[in-house]
């Protein structure tokens, strides 16, 4: 049962792909017969979101303001003809941008996240006959995300042998479900034959979609004027401090493996004194390896980190179950700790690395913060309950049950990011 538990917990977690650390794009290909039209999403997470706010501050003063978002946005679209490249039979075609747009919408602990539309445009001056369409987004391709291309087509234009998509799977990168065990698509090149009438005159069809971002910059300059009514006086407050202090709250409260492996620690100490201890040594350890990964400086792969995450509350869960208590629960805190700092750098990795020294040390501090502010207030919550049951009967087999859970969710979690996902 408990095994069970584990896996229907971990199940639950999988059902959301991606984290707040993503950069999600899609491109869009449509073809007619003497056009060719890409329409250019990308959907950024909360944290990159905060590495973009303070690059879009021009000023610098802390503010960035609906302006600001105009001039980064059209600089951001101004280069993507040079990052975006599309063939025909092995010639280049000439991208053209003819809109962009930009929004703010609402994210995880009511952070903001990034949308960024382009629509571009090439002449294909239609060749009655077949030519290979060949697509490659350059973009900062390492960058973690759901990475979508999907081709469509009218006016007598046909596609014959391609690997790309015909549909729009996430609905403008809107919806990212997936079945259970499968990856985010990681699409950032894509070849179709394509074959074309004869030569005929279609009028633009871009003039809509560029009207239509039109109107989509005006609701986000609106939006995002919203968004600053009501903020706080001091910008780096604003900007540093808090967002990623709440976003540190968030990450744990949501990291259900970190808060598993948390409990069965206090399941394994004696008394206040120890739990303390135990408490100070996780916080030390993870303290220093997020700091290490979140930099860039060491980061191992998150193939290897989760399942050794996994590993390690299977472990202290079998630990409380067979000897229940154990004087070396302070150096299994500081030990497997430095595991889980990799594990809670992820939600970090790709955005500390460019902000200047004091700003990203203060990105950090304000986010560990917010990691140990949570824990702290668990405690306060959990330790006097396990100390008022402890006068039960009752409370040795609760405790086991606990344990055993513990154990359970542990080799949940590492049979679903092992074997499950392969």
């Amino acid at each position: 049962m408990a095994l069970l538990l584990g896996l229907l917990l971990t199940g639950t977690a999988a059902a959301h792909p991606l984290g707040n650390s993503s950069v999600n794009r899609q491109a869009g290909l449509h073809l007619s017969s003497d056009r060719l039209e890409l329409r250019y999403l990308l959907d950024i997470a909360e944290i990159p979101t905060l590495a973009e706010t303070l690059a879009a501050d021009g000023d610098r003063d802390g503010e960035t303001t609906p302006a600001e978002w105009d001039v980064y946005t059209e600089r951001w679209a101004g280069a993507l003809p040079g990052n975006l490249s599309v063939t025909l039979d092995g010639k280049p075609l000439p991208l053209e941008v003819r809109s962009q747009s930009w929004n703010l919408p609402l994210g995880a602990a009511a952070l903001n996240t990034l949308r960024l539309e382009a629509h571009l445009s090439a002449p294909l001056n239609g060749v009655g006959k077949g030519a290979l369409l060949e697509y490659r987004d350059l973009d900062k391709a390492g960058q973690f995300g759901w990475k979508e291309i999907w081709i469509s087509t009218e006016g007598g234009v046909n596609i014959g042998q391609t690997e790309a998509a015909r549909t729009d799977r996430s609905r403008g990168l809107t919806d990212y479900t997936l079945p259970f065990g499968s990856q985010p698509p990681n699409e950032l090149s894509a070849q179709a034959r394509v074959g074309f009438p004869p030569t005929t005159v279609f009028p633009d069809s871009l003039l809509a979609p560029a009207a239509a971002a039109d109107q989509s910059d005006s609701g986000a300059i609106a939006s995002s004027e919203e968004l600053d009514q009501g903020q706080a006086a001091h910008p780096w407050l604003k900007q540093q401090v808090w967002p990623f202090f709440k976003l540190g709250m968030h990450h744990t409260a949501t990291g259900l493996d970190h808060l598993v492996f948390l409990l069965g620690l206090l399941l394994l100490s004696q008394n206040l004194a120890q739990i303390i201890k135990v408490v100070t040594a996780f916080t030390v350890a993870h303290s220093i390896t997020l700091a290490l990964a979140a930099k860039g400086w060491v980061m191992p792969p998150t193939i290897l980190v989760e399942p050794a995450i996994a590993l390690t509350i299977a472990y202290v869960g079998l630990l409380a179950l067979v000897w229940q208590h154990t004087r070396h629960s302070v150096w299994l805190a500081l030990s497997f700790g430095l595991v889980h700092g990799f594990g809670f750098a992820g939600a970090l990795a790709g955005s500390l690395p460019q902000h200047p020294v004091g700003q990203w040390l203060l990105s950090l501090a304000s986010f560990n913060l917010g990691i140990e502010v949570f824990q702290v207030l668990l405690l306060c919550l959990i330790v006097p309950l396990i100390r008022f049951a402890g006068r039960f009967a009752w409370f040795q087999g609760a405790r086991q049950v606990a344990s055993l859970s513990v154990l359970g969710a542990g080799l949940g979690w590492f049979f679903t990011r092992t074997v499950g996902v392969l």
